[in-house]
């Protein structure tokens, strides 16, 4: 389950502030992480036309880690129409049903967060996150 939804919105208004990029750097590494060890990954549609794009990017992230995705609600880009690993629903109901039959043992995503080797660019200790080049 993501814990990233708990914390308070990073003001983008202080987006160059080094509080910032140090939360957002914190909260997006925290998300991979939770991606990673995940069981089944669930992206819901309905009325995110105004989100930021972080959902897309946690769907590609997901389905090149091999996560089973499940869209929960209407089809809104092309990737949400992928075949193969992305199954579409409308319902809580049927999100629970699609959850339970895809779900990876447990003892499979504690293994996963042992061994989760994510990129250096993603390393806490990354200085330059969020410098333009």
């Amino acid at each position: 389950m993501s814990t990233w939804h708990d914390k308070e919105a990073l003001n983008p208004a202080a987006v160059d502030s080094l509080e910032y990029r140090e939360n957002a750097h914190h909260s997006a590494h925290q998300d991979i992480v939770e991606i990673t060890t995940a069981q089944v990954f669930v992206i819901l549609t309905t009325d995110c036309e105004l989100t930021p794009g972080g959902l897309w990017f946690e769907m590609g992230y997901a389905y090149s880690a091999a996560l089973q995705v499940v869209v929960l609600g209407p089809h809104i880009n092309i990737f949400c129409f992928l075949e193969y690993g992305v199954e579409q629903v409308d319902t809580d109901e049927a999100c629970l049903e699609a959850v339970a039959r895809h779900e990876r043992d447990l003892a499979e995503c504690d293994k996963a967060l042992e061994a989760v080797s994510l990129p250096p660019r993603l390393q806490a200790g990354d200085a330059f996150m969020g410098a333009a080049l």
